[in-house]
């Protein structure tokens, strides 16, 4: 019975469409728009030269420790080429030899380019001159009325200041990347459509929806049996799904999935269970044909992907600040949430809330299924 059901699911070409492949090809558009975004370039070290033409000796004194700090470490931004004048400098620009090179005079510093510049030297040029002759301009007036205060000034411009981290909230940890959040939601939402599953469980088993349904329904073998090895075969063909998606999604896609596969395992079965008992009791309390079942159940589904932020990747946070029940409610939002902080949290208590969340509903919609379809009796069938 379990092998009648499972090559059914097999052959059903919709099913496999919008399960596996409508995922990994929204997957494939995100990474072939978007992949870039998430690229860090190695910085290549800049050859460059130090002109010193002022008279203000602080000045230039203050420059060069800067530039000592730029030229230390493993991958330094600059390697400093000496010259002995400024035209063996200018030589060196116009034969390419050097990158950049800056011009040291009293209270300003030009940049020097050569004829064929890239965009990153000129950037990196123009931000490492100006933040200089802020930070000196700053320092300077500070000591003029507060030496101590100067002091203080100082030690601050040191300091690493993390300004992407935002005040704590109950959506997630940290704010979500949308590139990532987007691979997540399309993830959840080829899970959310193994509904249709459930759907088409309702179509095996009950007897008023299709004549397939009645043949079963007057067959010698108990309705229990018939029940868990539908289910049974639609989950483990939605879990195969689901480990092709993951290896894609981690091996080609790049995409971060967490290094706790019990807790990754967890969140695949519970999800899968949940969308399959979610079909069922929609499909059994829902009037229609086959088709109509399922549309109707597509609809939910996609109010609750949109939701849950597959286009608008701020929107929950947005629904949170204003209506936090429906992404409590929205099960597309809770599933995502456990994904990105199964991923990326180190809490894992809020990673089980989301997921007590998952079980315990599907447990409820499991058991209304299974009264429904195995209670149900048919006198003239």
């Amino acid at each position: 019975m379990f092998t009648y059901y499972l090559r059914n699911n097999l052959r059903n070409k919709t099913f496999l469409f919008w399960c596996l492949c409508f995922p990994l090809a929204l997957m494939l558009c995100f990474k072939i728009a978007f992949g870039n975004l998430t690229t860090v370039d190695t910085i290549i070290t800049l050859d460059t030269a130090v002109i010193y033409t002022g008279e203000n000796a602080k000045y230039e004194e203050s420059f060069q420790t800067m530039m000592d700090n730029l030229t230390e470490g493993e991958d330094p931004l600059f390697k400093v080429h000496e010259y002995s004048s400024e035209d063996a400098v200018t030589k060196a620009l116009l034969k390419g030899d050097i990158d950049l090179a800056f011009k040291v005079t009293d209270g300003n510093v030009e940049v020097l380019l050569s004829n064929s510049y890239t965009d990153t030297a000129c950037a990196i040029g123009r931000a490492v001159a100006d933040t200089y002759m802020n930070n000196y301009t700053l320092i300077e007036d500070a000591f003029a009325k507060n030496p101590k205060e100067a002091m203080a000034l100082i030690d601050s411009l040191g300091e690493e200041i993390d300004v992407l981290v935002p005040a704590p909230s109950n959506f997630v940890d940290e704010s979500p990347n949308p590139y990532i959040w987007y691979f997540y939601s399309s993830f959840v939402m080829g899970m959310l459509f193994n509904s249709m599953n459930g759907v088409n469980m309702v179509y095996d088993i009950k007897a008023d929806v299709s004549s397939a349904a009645m043949r079963v329904s007057v067959s010698p073998s108990k309705k229990s049996r018939m029940i868990i090895a539908c289910f049974m075969s639609k989950l483990v063909v939605a879990l195969v799904i689901n480990i092709v998606q993951l290896f894609i999604m981690k091996n080609i896609f790049e995409v971060p999935l967490g290094n706790n596969y019990f807790k990754l395992g967890l969140f695949v079965v519970a999800c899968n269970v949940f969308a399959i008992a979610f079909g069922e009791v929609c499909g059994s309390l829902m009037k229609g044909t086959l088709d109509n079942r399922e549309n109707k159940v597509t609809a939910i589904i996609m109010a609750s992907v949109f939701l849950s932020g597959e286009m608008i990747a701020s929107l929950p946070g947005v629904i949170e600040l204003h209506c936090p029940i429906i992404n409590d409610i929205n099960p597309a939002t809770v599933m995502n949430m456990a994904f990105y902080r199964l991923a990326y949290s180190t809490k894992d208590f809020d990673f089980y809330i989301n997921m007590a969340k998952i079980i315990i509903t599907a447990i409820a919609l499991l058991a209304i299924s299974i009264v429904i379809l195995r209670r149900e009796k048919y006198a003239s069938v």
